[in-house]
């Protein structure tokens, strides 16, 4: 099945040659989760803080479907104390 996913500030490091910030194709099994599509891309757990999906916070054990859009932030910093 194939996801679609956008990366986020920092997260645009992990883009494979080519991207230049716009949405990856990525094609993972049926079944495969958000964890899955981290794996394939090479981004490591912790540098995906928040995931967005369908303007949903998942998390990376949710199961995707064929065709669903995934958006990838960082960890955010900042804000008052």
């Amino acid at each position: 099945m194939q996801i679609t996913v956008r990366l986020h500030a920092s997260l645009k490091k992990y883009e494979p040659a080519g991207v230049k910030g716009g949405p990856i194709a990525v094609i993972v099994d049926d079944g495969a989760t958000v964890a899955d599509v981290l794996a394939r891309l090479e981004i490591p757990l912790a540098h995906a803080k928040m995931i967005v999906s369908n303007n949903e916070h998942i998390d990376a054990t949710a199961v995707l479907r064929d065709g669903q859009h995934v958006d990838l932030y960082p960890p955010m910093a900042g804000g008052a104390l």
